[in-house]
């Protein structure tokens, strides 16, 4: 769903949050009753833990800041996303395969789109470009506890595209090790 959402949110060109009049996310009713009949958590998590499992929220951060990451998901407070989470709509369609699901977002201007959501980005249909990758691992390393300088992570993505050369795998946590 959130690749649907940042597909969307290109396709109409929205660059800020008030550009965006409405969103109705739809899905079985499997997905439907766990994402939007479970309380305001969906919506309005309290812990990052929730945030990672709740699509209004998740859906809505990737609308407004045209991305997805750790900061993102760690935004429990970003005002602009609790915002348009809140008027997410979310439909129940019958007969709809289960795990299926559908965005629809439309603009201020009255411009709209509506985007199925396919496997995502980095599933086994659809890998991780090496840039993708390298941009993941950049935003997990650099949130990490203890985030791992620059020039560490550099060294590690250089053994990851060696990986399978590599003698020994245990140099690609020497960087961690410290």
């Amino acid at each position: 769903m959130i690749d649907a959402a940042l597909a969307a949110r290109a396709q109409l060109q929205i660059e800020r949050a008030d550009e965006i009049e409405a969103v109705t996310i739809e899905a079985d009713s499997a997905g439907h009753s766990d994402q939007f009949e479970r309380g305001p958590a969906k919506r309005r998590p309290t812990q990052v833990v929730e945030a990672q499992f709740a699509q209004p929220f998740l859906v809505a951060s990737a609308l407004v800041h045209g991305k997805i990451g750790i900061a993102a998901v760690d935004g429990l407070g970003d005002a602009p996303v609790l915002a348009l989470a809140d008027r997410i709509v979310g439909v129940s369609r019958d007969g709809r395969p289960k795990g299926s699901l559908s965005i629809m977002v439309q603009r201020t201007d009255g411009r709209s789109v509506a985007i199925e959501a396919t496997d995502p980005i980095g599933s086994p249909r659809k890998p991780l470009t090496e840039a993708e990758f390298e941009a993941k691992f950049r935003d997990c390393a650099g949130n990490a506890v203890r985030p791992l300088p620059d020039a560490s992570v550099d060294a590690v993505l250089t053994d990851i595209q060696r990986l399978q050369t590599l003698p020994d795998a245990r140099e690609l946590i020497a960087a961690f090790a410290g």
